[in-house]
């Protein structure tokens, strides 16, 4: 019995050296991604998204598409280090899935889980006067893009 509890204890140990990050700096959200943090609206089909700096290490955000003053749908979003790659989390209902960020951060970041179903891939674009495109899509099948033109919403 003891053997067991140390066994799973160890394993438990290792698990967490593996999948935390090597030091406070690996973990430390960029530059690169901070020009996301803000609140955006895309107000032609109801959808808005806010992004905040929960800590050092992870952004933190929300959308959710209203009709009238009812909301219709909502995710949790958020983009942190995990097995040593930027991952955007997408946390609907009782799901989650993972994104990998697969190019260098900068105007555009590209996410991407080739196992999703749709969308298999998120593009954010920083456009020049504060607002961001969004796009979802499936690179493979034409047609099936959606894109999101969010205006930077001041508080």
């Amino acid at each position: 019995m003891k053997k067991n509890i140390l066994r799973t204890l160890t394993i438990v140990f290792i698990f967490n050296l593996l999948t935390f990050c090597s030091s406070k700096k690996d973990c430390t959200i960029p530059d690169s991604l901070l020009w996301l943090t803000g609140q955006y609206a895309d107000t032609s089909i109801q959808f808005f998204e806010s992004w905040a700096l929960r800590n050092d290490s992870i952004l933190t955000g929300t959308g959710l598409q209203l009709e009238g003053t009812d909301t219709v749908f909502m995710e949790h979003l958020s983009i942190e280090k995990r097995d040593k790659q930027w991952q955007y989390i997408v946390k609907a209902d009782s799901s989650e899935t993972a994104f990998t960020l697969i190019n260098a951060p900068g105007d555009t970041l590209v996410f991407e889980n080739r196992q999703n179903e749709y969308p298999k891939r998120i593009t954010y674009v920083r456009r020049a006067n504060g607002g961001i495109d969004v796009s979802i899509d499936n690179p493979d099948e034409a047609g099936k893009k959606q894109v999101f033109r969010f205006k930077n919403v001041k508080p």
